[in-house]
């Protein structure tokens, strides 16, 4: 019954994705019992989350890393779009991208449907096509968009701005073409 052990405060860093005040929950209770309200699994945007009790100062500190946005994998046939990490698990809803953009755009023309929670491609696979992006990165070339046409083949077309199209097998790590 003491108030030795009562919270005065909760910090959360790191949340941009998901309500501070969702991670957070209620500023109250024992330090000691205090258990992190949410379940991380139910927030796919969230990657980790690091909590800290500082009894001295009667807080509890909340370190939230969220899932980087690298690519948005967009599925033409429904009109979704998604961002993905850098492991290709999609994690939250994109907007429909126009224009020439930073971040790398996959317009998949297969049939499938993909949602949030699920991985864009098969590992192998996603790390190939992460090659490939790399590797043009890396020759400054300005990537309009990615292009998956039929799975089956198990090949992507980088759309260059202004230029050719490149083929490339998501079999294969792509790498060893730089030169």
């Amino acid at each position: 019954f003491s108030n030795l052990f009562i919270i005065q405060a909760i910090e959360v860093e790191g949340a941009m994705l998901v309500d501070k005040e969702v991670i957070s929950g209620p500023v109250s209770g024992n330090i000691i019992f205090w258990d992190l309200p949410i379940e991380v699994s139910e927030f796919p945007q969230i990657e980790r989350i690091d909590v800290k009790k500082d009894f001295a100062e009667h807080a509890v500190k909340i370190t939230v890393e969220e899932r980087g946005k690298m690519i948005i994998w967009c599925i033409e046939a429904h009109e979704n779009c998604y961002w993905a990490d850098e492991n290709g698990f999609i994690f939250t809803t994109a907007p429909v991208p126009e224009g020439v953009l930073v971040v790398s755009v996959v317009r998949d023309y297969t049939d499938r449907e993909l949602k949030v929670g699920d991985n864009v491609l098969p590992n192998e696979l996603f790390l190939n096509l992460k090659y490939a992006i790399e590797l043009l990165k890396g020759l400054n070339v300005s990537i309009k968009e990615i292009r998956i046409d039929d799975l089956k083949f198990k090949e992507a077309t980088a759309v260059i701005s202004g230029g050719p199209e490149v083929y490339f097998s998501l079999t294969f790590d792509p790498r060893f073409g730089k030169g």
